[in-house]
C-alpha cells in the first residue's frame, strides 16, 4: 500500500512540474480557487494510472503535452483567468486521448497506417491554434489580435509560406518540425488495449464536458469570434452592395465635363523611407524622382497609412468611411459606386490575387468596375504571380484608347513590394546585393538585415520603373488627365517587422502619396490645382482617399465631405484628429520622430534658426541624405586624418573612431551634399605632426568645393600650431576638455576653474581661435570664468544631448535652455534621429 502511495507520489509530482512550469495562472492571486486549480495534477495522474493500466500510455502522453501547450499558449496571449478555462482545457486534451484510443481500437488493428494517420491529423488540428499563438508570441514579442487572425484569413498558402519565410526564425521552424515529429511519434504507437464498453460512457461525459466549458476555451473562441466578426462584416458589405446595384439605396453623383481620364496606381507595402525621392541614400527610385522635376507633379510629405495591413486600409480608402466618421464601412458607398453612377468608364487593373479561400472588401470593389482585367493567373490558389507588375503596362495602354468621349478612371492594384520581396522583381532590376556599407548605412551594416533590405529595395527599384512608366503613359495621353499614387502601407525592414500589427512602429505607416496634373487639367481646374499644392505639407491619411478622388476628379455627389479632399478649400487634417490603427494611436504619437523631426526642422527653419542649431554626427551618406532632405543645409561631421599609403594619397575620412569609421573620404561625402552652408568639422586626431598635412586637405576641399567661409574647423589640439589654421582663413574652435571642467563645476572648486579659465584664454590667443566649443553642461563655466577672459569676439559652438530633435517637445527644451538665449552661441548640435547613425 505505501509503495504504490509512493508510485503515484512520483507520478503526481512528474505530472505536476511541467504544469506548474507553463500554467499562467497565479495560484496564491486566484486563493480561494487555487485549492480547485491544485485538482488539475491530481486528475491527469488518475487519468495517466487509468490509460496506463488500459494500456493506452502514449494516448495519455499526446493529450498532456496537447494540453500543456493549450496552457502556455493561453498564458502567453491572455491575462490569467479562472480555474474553469484549465477545466475546459483539460476536458478538450482528455476528449482527444479517447479519440485517439478509439480510432485505434476500430481500425487500428487492420489499417495501421490509417489510424495513425487519422490520430496524427486530428491532434495536430486540435494542437495547431495553441502553436500558433505560441510561436507568434515568441517570433514577434506581441500576443495575437483580432487583425492578426483577419490577415490570416486573407491569406493564402503561397502568401503564408512567404510570410515564414521572412520573417519566422530557423529556432521557431525547428522547433515546430520537432513537436510535429514528436505528435507524429506519439499517435503511431499501437494503443494495444481496447475499448471497454462499461467505458462507452466517457466519451459522452467527455463531449459534454468540453461543451459545457466552451466558452472558457479563450484560444479556439478568440479565432472563432474573430472569424465570425470578419465574415460577418464581410457579408454586409456585399449585401449593401448588392442593394446599390438592385438600386434599393437612393443617392445621386454626376459630372458635367467629359473625355477626362484619371489613373488611380495602388501600390503594396511601400515605404517613402526607401524611396530616393524621398531622401533614402540608395536611388531606388531615378524615373519618380525626374518626373516629380516636371510641371504638374505634387510630393505629399505627410500622407501616412491609417493601418499596417492591406484589408484594413483598403475599404477605408476605396469607401466613403473613414476613421472621423462613425459610419462603419460595410454600410458605406465605395468609390466605383460613385464613379459608375457618375457615368465613368471604370477599370480595374490588377496584379494582386483577387480571391484568396476568403474574399474581401478590395474584390468586391474590383468587382464593380465596368472592366475588370486580373493578370494573376494564380486566382483563388497563391499570392504568386506569373508576371512582375510591368505587366499592368499593356492592360493600361489597351484600356486608355477605348472609343468614345466618356470620362474613365482606371484603378491598377500593384503587388508593389510584398513580401517575399525577391519574387517582386526581374533579374534586370537586382541592382542591390551583399552585405551594406557603413559609409552608406551606417550602423545598420552591424546588424543581420543586408539581405531582406537588398530585396526590398530591389523591389522598389523596379516598382518605379513600373509606376514611372504609367506616369509616362498618363504624360503622352493629353487632355484632362491626372494620376494619383499611393501605397495600401509600408514595411518595416530596418527592424525586421514587416507590417505586423501586432509588433506595430510608426516606420509601416510611412507611404509616398504623388500626384501629377496634365497642362489642360490645371488650366480646367486651377483652383483644384492651387489646393493640392497648397496642402502637400499636410497630414493625409489614406481614409480620406475616397473623397480626396471624388474632389478632384470633379464628381458632384451628396455622398462625399470636403473636409477629407486635399482638394477642397475646407480640407483639414490636425494632430489631434489623426489616428492610426482605427483609433488605437494618435499619428503625432511621442514615438513618431517619422512625423516630429522633420516638422521640427520645418520650424527651426521658420524661425531662421536652422543653421544654428544643426544635426550632431552626421557620419554616413544615408544620415546625410535623410537630414538633406529634411530641409538642412548645415550638419556636423566627424573626420580622422589618414596617412598616405603606397598608393594612396593622404585624406581626411569621415568617421569617429576605429569602430565607427565609413571608410569613405571627406571630399566624397561632401559631393553628396552640395547645397551646404555650414559644416562642422570635428577633427579628432590633430597633431603638431600632421597638422600641414590636414591643413592641405582642407585648402584641396576649398578648391575643389568652395567651402573656406561655410566650415568650423574643431580640435582638441592645445598646440599653438593650430594658428596655421586660422591664419589660412578658416574658422577655428578649440574643444574645451569636458571631464576636467565638469568634475571641477561638480566639486565646487572656484578657485582651480579660474586657473583653468586662465590658461584657457592664454592659449586662445596662442591658437589665435575663432571660436572654443564645448558640451552644453559647461556652459556655466564659460559665462562665468572664461568669457570675461577671452580677447576678442571669439564664438561659441556647443552641443546638447538634451536636444533631440525628433522629440515632440524639443521646442520648448531648447527655447528654455540658456545657449539658446546666448546670441554668442552660434551653432547648438543637436541630436538627430536615423536608423543610419555611425
Amino acid at each position: 500500500m505505501k509503495k504504490r502511495l509512493l508510485q503515484h507520489s512520483w507520478q503526481i509530482a512528474l505530472i505536476a512540474l511541467p504544469w506548474l512550469l507553463i500554467s499562467p495562472f497565479d495560484i496564491e492571486a486566484l486563493w480561494p480557487q487555487s485549492a480547485v486549480l491544485l485538482l488539475i495534477p491530481l486528475l491527469w495522474a488518475a487519468a495517466f494510472t487509468y490509460l496506463r493500466h488500459r494500456k493506452h500510455l502514449y494516448s495519455a502522453l499526446t493529450a498532456y503535452m496537447v494540453f500543456l501547450l493549450m496552457l502556455w499558449g493561453d498564458g502567453i496571449n491572455f491575462q490569467p483567468g479562472s480555474s474553469a478555462i484549465q477545466f475546459s482545457y483539460t476536458a478538450v486534451s482528455l476528449l482527444l486521448a479517447a479519440v485517439i484510443v478509439l480510432i485505434w481500437q476500430k481500425i487500428g488493428k487492420s489499417y495501421p497506417h490509417w489510424a495513425s494517420a487519422v490520430s496524427f491529423t486530428i491532434t495536430l488540428a486540435v494542437a495547431l491554434p495553441a502553436i500558433f499563438f505560441i510561436a507568434f508570441a515568441m517570433n514577434f514579442d506581441a500576443a495575437v489580435t483580432p487583425e492578426t487572425i483577419f490577415a490570416v484569413l486573407q491569406s493564402n498558402l503561397r502568401e503564408s509560406l512567404d510570410f515564414i519565410g521572412d520573417w519566422i526564425s530557423p529556432t521557431s521552424i525547428a522547433a515546430a518540425a520537432f513537436l510535429a515529429i514528436l505528435i507524429a511519434f506519439l499517435t503511431s504507437r499501437k494503443q494495444r488495449g481496447g475499448f471497454h464498453a462499461s467505458e462507452a460512457v466517457l466519451l459522452p461525459c467527455l463531449l459534454v464536458a468540453a461543451y459545457s466549458l466552451q466558452d472558457h476555451l479563450r484560444l479556439y473562441d478568440f479565432i472563432f469570434t474573430a472569424h465570425q466578426s470578419y465574415t460577418h462584416e464581410l457579408q454586409l458589405f456585399r449585401s449593401q452592395q448588392e442593394k446599390v446595384e438592385a438600386e434599393e439605396i437612393s443617392f445621386n453623383a454626376h459630372k458635367d465635363e467629359s473625355s477626362e481620364t484619371y489613373i488611380v496606381v495602388i501600390g503594396e507595402a511601400l515605404s517613402k523611407k526607401h524611396m530616393s525621392l524621398y531622401g533614402y541614400v540608395r536611388e531606388t527610385t531615378p524615373k519618380l524622382k525626374a518626373l516629380s522635376k516636371s510641371a504638374g507633379a505634387i510630393i505629399f510629405r505627410n500622407a501616412f497609412a491609417s493601418h499596417t495591413h492591406t484589408q484594413e486600409v483598403l475599404p477605408r480608402a476605396l469607401t466613403e468611411v473613414n476613421y472621423g466618421k462613425s459610419q462603419e464601412f460595410f454600410q458605406s458607398l465605395s468609390i466605383m459606386n460613385i464613379l459608375n453612377k457618375a457615368k465613368f468608364h471604370t477599370y480595374w487593373i490588377t496584379n494582386q490575387p483577387l480571391y484568396g479561400y476568403h474574399s474581401n472588401i478590395t474584390t468586391i470593389v474590383a468587382s464593380q468596375a465596368e472592366f475588370l482585367t486580373p493578370l494573376n493567373h494564380f486566382i483563388g490558389k497563391t499570392s504568386f504571380t506569373s508576371r512582375h507588375d510591368g505587366a499592368v503596362l499593356d492592360g493600361l495602354k489597351k484600356a486608355i484608347p477605348r472609343k468614345g468621349r466618356g470620362n474613365k478612371v482606371v484603378f491598377i492594384h500593384l503587388m508593389g513590394s510584398h513580401n517575399s520581396y525577391s519574387d517582386r522583381y526581374p533579374e534586370s532590376h537586382s541592382a542591390f546585393a551583399g552585405r551594406l556599407a557603413p559609409a552608406q548605412f551606417g550602423d545598420l551594416h552591424r546588424k543581420p538585415v543586408s539581405t531582406p533590405l537588398n530585396w526590398y529595395d530591389n523591389s522598389i527599384l523596379y516598382n518605379d520603373h513600373v509606376v514611372g512608366s504609367i506616369m509616362e503613359i498618363v504624360e503622352d495621353l493629353g487632355g484632362v488627365s491626372g494620376m494619383i499614387y499611393f501605397a495600401d502601407h509600408a514595411d518595416d525592414v530596418v527592424n525586421l517587422r514587416g507590417h505586423n500589427s501586432a509588433r506595430f512602429s510608426f516606420g509601416m505607416t510611412q507611404i509616398p502619396l504623388i500626384m501629377w496634373f496634365s497642362a489642360q487639367y490645371r488650366q480646367a481646374y486651377p483652383e483644384k490645382y492651387r489646393l493640392l499644392r497648397k496642402h502637400s505639407d499636410k497630414l493625409f491619411s489614406t481614409d480620406s482617399i475616397y473623397d480626396t478622388l471624388i474632389g478632384l476628379s470633379g464628381v458632384k455627389t451628396g455622398r462625399y465631405q470636403p473636409e477629407n479632399d486635399l482638394s477642397s478649400s475646407r480640407y483639414e487634417l490636425d494632430e489631434e484628429s489623426a489616428y492610426v490603427l482605427h483609433g488605437k494611436y494618435p499619428y503625432a504619437h511621442a514615438d513618431n520622430y517619422h512625423y516630429h523631426q522633420p516638422k521640427n526642422i520645418q520650424t527651426l527653419k521658420g524661425r531662421g534658426q536652422s543653421l544654428r542649431v544643426i544635426p550632431h554626427r552626421v557620419n554616413s551618406l544615408g544620415k546625410l541624405s535623410q537630414v538633406m532632405f529634411d530641409g538642412y543645409t548645415a550638419f556636423e561631421v566627424d573626420v580622422l586624418f589618414q596617412e598616405a599609403k603606397s598608393t594612396e594619397h593622404p585624406q581626411l575620412a569621415v568617421g569617429h573612431d576605429g569602430d565607427s569609421m565609413s571608410g569613405l573620404p571627406i571630399q566624397d561625402f561632401l559631393s553628396q551634399a552640395p547645397a551646404a552652408e555650414k559644416v562642422w568639422l570635428d577633427i579628432k586626431n590633430l597633431s603638431s605632426g600632421n597638422h600641414q598635412q590636414i591643413l592641405g586637405c582642407l585648402n584641396g576641399l576649398d578648391a575643389q568645393f568652395d567651402i573656406r567661409e561655410k566650415v568650423i574647423v574643431e580640435s582638441s589640439f592645445t598646440g599653438p600650431e593650430f594658428s596655421a589654421f586660422s591664419k589660412a582663413g578658416w574658422h577655428t574652435s578649440y574643444y574645451l576638455p569636458t571631464r576636467r571642467i565638469w568634475e571641477l563645476q561638480e566639486a565646487g572648486d572656484f578657485a582651480e576653474m579660474q586657473v583653468l579659465a586662465r590658461a584657457l584664454s592664454q592659449q586662445s590667443r596662442s591658437q589665435m581661435l575663432s571660436a572654443v566649443s564645448f558640451n552644453a553642461k559647461l556652459y556655466p563655466f564659460v559665462k562665468s570664468y572664461l568669457q570675461p577672459l577671452l580677447a576678442g569676439p571669439i564664438a561659441y559652438h556647443t552641443w546638447d544631448g538634451n536636444i533631440r530633435l525628433a522629440d515632440k517637445g524639443v521646442m520648448s527644451v531648447l527655447e528654455g535652455s540658456a545657449p539658446f538665449q546666448d546670441p554668442r552661441v552660434e551653432t547648438i548640435l543637436a541630436v538627430y534621429r536615423s536608423p543610419f547613425h555611425l
